[in-house]
């Protein structure tokens, strides 16, 4: 009955506060855009009252402006509408931790067990099923007078693990319930309450155990355990991320083999699509570097060649020291490539049996000289030592190394002159 009291007086108390604020505005601001607003609004609400019908005075909006604005109200109906409000706030607030109360001592006490004696009888029941070894029903009488852990205790003595972990559950308790469900059996619910705890190891393996490779891969992995995530990702074929695990750990023979896993199974498939096999080349340029890395370079040379990457495959032809297989790789790579096969060219027949270089080819090696006949340079004209002095360093430079037009003229190139 308070309480409706209370819920009328906010009801009551929110108009009275708005009509005391509205007498204060109205005194301290009049003539404001904000009080012609008001002014309009409550003419509006006039005229339309009298239109439906109800016998109130024209200027009934001014005379309440009147009212309002008189010092014995204005100072007086916005405090009396504030305690209201306040009240009424108050209130409800307790009345709300009454209600909570309410619910609460019945959810401790499902069977209404509100008697300690009557409480105490059922522990001591449950303790007379418990020598009888029915552990079942022990934890169940005490579960429904709310003692978890006593129940927990009995369910665990009896192998009702499942039980026992949907307690520990309850309780929050979860490492304790996933630990209980590994007892029963149920690894799938263990790993599950391990995830979400981010305990990725225990996690993992209970996946492992229930034949879920693929998640519990994920979980090695986020564990940092990557040579059981590379090998679980092996078992469902996941390749790519099997050679990423690989990788981690440094094992370039697995990790190159993974990835040559996916580029065989996937190539003669993807032939006409230009974009897959740009992919599929890309790994197979990876897994020629990791063969390399592990020192099989026979077979980085064998994935790069069948990719058709001329390019990476004639540098690791180079490196094997095959020029010639080389040179056809490169040439095999296009025109911007010709250069490097020539290179690789007359490095392989430098490394061939030498022979003796024939005179045209000594010729066309030879480079030319420069020759100026010997008119040419008797006709350079002598100069005193007088007028060399006199010469200023640049001037004597060009004296000391240009010959005069006629003299440059008359050189000649003779290819093999010697």
């Amino acid at each position: 009955m308070r309480l409706v009291g209370r819920i009328l007086a906010g009801l009551v108390g929110l108009p009275v506060l708005l009509l005391g604020c509205f007498g204060l505005t109205a005194h301290h601001f009049p003539g404001t855009d904000f009080m012609q607003l008001i002014y309009s609004g409550l003419q509006g609400a006039n005229k339309l009252l009298i239109e439906q019908g109800m016998d109130i005075p024209i200027d009934a909006s001014v005379t309440l402006e009147e009212w309002l604005v008189h010092p014995a109200l204005r100072y007086v109906i916005a405090p009396i509408g504030f305690i209201l409000l306040v009240l009424a706030a108050g209130v409800r607030i307790r009345g709300k931790d009454k209600e909570a109360e309410e619910p609460q001592a019945s959810a401790d006490d499902p069977m209404a067990v509100t008697d300690k004696r009557e409480k105490k009888k059922i522990l001591k029941d449950a303790a007379a099923l418990r020598k009888k070894g029915q552990f079942e029903e022990a934890g169940d009488l005490v579960w429904s007078a709310k003692e978890l852990d006593k129940a927990a205790d009995y369910f665990i003595e009896g192998e009702l693990f499942g039980r026992a972990a949907e307690i520990r559950h309850d309780q929050n308790r979860f490492i304790e319930s996933a630990d209980l469900h590994i007892k029963d059996g149920n690894h799938e619910s263990a790993g599950a309450i391990f995830a979400q705890q981010e305990e990725w190891a225990r996690a993992a393996e209970c996946y492992h155990e229930t034949g879920g490779m693929s998640v519990a891969a994920e979980m090695f992995d986020k564990a940092g355990e990557y040579a059981k995530a590379a090998k679980c990702y092996e078992e469902v074929e996941f390749h790519r991320h099997a050679a990423s695990a690989y990788v981690k750990i440094k094992n370039w023979p697995k990790a190159a083999a993974c990835l040559e896993e996916v580029f065989r199974s996937e190539f003669n498939t993807v032939k006409n699509d230009a974009a897959k096999l740009k992919e599929l080349q890309k790994i197979a340029k990876q897994a020629g570097q990791l063969f390399h890395r592990a020192g099989d370079t026979e077979k980085a040379k064998h994935i790069l060649k069948e990719a058709e990457c001329w390019a990476e495959a004639g540098q690791v032809a180079m490196h094997l020291e095959n020029f010639a297989e080389a040179a056809e790789y490169f040439r095999n790579a296009g025109r911007r490539l010709e250069t490097s096969a020539r290179r690789v060219t007359s490095i392989a027949s430098s490394r061939a049996t030498p022979r003796p270089a024939t005179a045209t080819e000594r010729a066309v090696t030879t480079p030319p000289r420069r020759r100026c006949s010997r008119s040419a340079a008797t006709a350079l004209p002598q100069r005193s030592a007088t007028s060399a002095r006199a010469a200023t360093p640049r001037r004597r430079s060009a004296l000391r190394w240009r010959a005069p037009s006629n003299a440059r003229r008359s050189c000649s190139t003779r290819p093999g002159s010697g």
